[in-house]
């Protein structure tokens, strides 16, 4: 590292905190955008401002953002042109020729998760433009700069060609849950024709018009529902035995994150009670709204395994329902609005009991089509799952390369471009 050089920030860029613009002539319609604080990491926004401004406080895509609250989320403007509010500032370049600002961008991270740990607070942490400005980073020659930098957007451009493809799969996959529960498949595995085009083929019923040969049924009349095993409890004096058992942090929206699994004392009399069993379908009794009735299939992967008690249950009848067919359905937006408009809300979260639950109604198809569906669910699932491998290796390859090229533990050969262009 011995052409590194220890640069103060403040020296090389200029830091411009957001105006606190009058909400007054906040606009849904016209003016010009105006990003706020949760704007910062979304790269767009809503919000519009109709009144004068100093173009002092414009933005433009590619331009660094700071969040000076919370977290202290850093990020490039995705949007276009639009106006910087309060709690946020911009980092300008000055043009010294010493720095660059797409390389500060990638040092900057790791500097503001640092001042952010040191940053004591009661309630929201606040960052203050001195903190970055009077702070010192190591930068090597302009030109290995511009190298580092184009090698750490590289990868970051793939990454949100990743993400862009998740979400257009899991788009398409909400669009195909909408069509299979309120069309279904035949027996060739293709799609019913809807109401509209051929309503011979169709009934009314609770859930609207759906195939005449499903019926509808509540889960309660499908399923059994029980509750788990409460923590806490005093068990002096009984027969007692620890097992694993899952909590709420382990069932997330279609999967299971079993990176940690806890154990729990529970009486050997309860065991079979709060058992799992292969099949069994998982539901958080609430949380975040849009994580309210999440859920997923258990699969046996831990054997004895119970459940706490703020998760649900669910084991389907063999005669009636598929526990994918199940699942499928309460993560389907009919399902989720069942479960969001049922539910006990609070400020931040919402609940749901046993009662709502049994009383969801469920569309049943025979077996065979419910089969059908599933596996045409399951063709686009296979396709968002390895997006998301390729994604968690980018990041993972993007979290290597910078331990190694802002250190400077790995050189980079600037090319002769790079060279050329900082003496210009």
């Amino acid at each position: 590292m011995s052409e590194w050089q220890s640069m103060r920030i403040g020296q090389h860029v200029t830091i411009i905190p957001g105006f606190p613009f009058d909400s007054n002539r906040f606009d849904d319609e016209d003016g010009v955008p105006l990003v706020r604080i949760r704007d910062l990491l979304a790269g767009t926004t809503e919000t519009k401002f109709n009144g004068h401004y100093d173009p002092l406080y414009l933005i433009g895509p590619g331009d660094i953002l700071v969040g000076m609250d919370g977290d202290f989320n850093i990020a490039r403007w995705k949007g276009g042109t639009a106006l910087l509010n309060q709690r946020m500032l911009k980092i300008a370049d000055k043009k010294s020729g010493e720095i660059d600002c797409r390389f500060l961008f990638y040092v900057l991270g790791p500097l503001l998760k640092d001042i952010n740990n040191k940053t004591s607070a009661t309630t929201v942490k606040h960052l203050s433009t001195y903190d970055i400005s009077d702070a010192f980073i190591p930068a090597p020659p302009l030109p290995h700069q511009r190298k580092i930098a184009r090698i750490l957007t590289t990868v970051d451009n793939l990454i949100e060609k990743t993400e862009a493809l998740i979400a257009k799969y899991q788009a398409i996959k909400q669009g195909m849950m909408h069509d299979l529960f309120t069309r279904g498949v035949d027996e060739h595995g293709h799609l019913r024709p809807p109401y509209e085009q051929a309503p011979e083929l169709y009934k009314q019923s609770e859930l609207g018009w759906i195939p005449k040969e499903w019926s509808v049924r509540s889960l309660g009349e499908v399923a059994v529902v029980g509750g788990g095993v409460t923590l806490g409890r005093d068990l002096t004096g009984n027969q007692v035995v620890e097992l694993p058992y899952l909590r709420v942090a382990n069932v997330q929206d279609g999967y299971l994150d079993l990176s940690e699994i806890k154990t729990v004392s529970v009486m050997k009399s309860e065991v079979d009670r709060y058992r799992l069993e292969q099949g069994d379908m998982l539901m958080t009794e609430g949380g975040d709204f849009d994580k309210l009735g999440r859920g997923t299939v258990w699969r046996g992967q831990i054997s004895p395994c119970l459940h706490q008690n703020h998760i649900f249950r669910v084991r389907p009848s063999k005669e009636f329902i598929l526990p994918d067919f199940l699942a499928a359905n309460t993560a389907s937006s009919y399902g989720k609005r069942y479960f969001l408009v049922s539910s006990k809300q609070t400020t931040n979260l919402a609940t749901i009991n046993s009662t709502q639950l049994k009383a969801f109604p469920v569309p049943l198809p025979n077996l065979d089509e419910q089969g059908r569906m599933i596996a045409a669910i399951a063709s686009v699932e296979r396709q968002i799952e390895a997006e998301q491998r390729q994604s968690k290796q980018l990041q993972q390859t993007k979290t290597g390369l910078m331990q190694d090229l802002l250190t400077g533990k790995v050189r980079v050969k600037a090319d002769e471009s790079e060279e050329v262009a900082a003496h210009v």
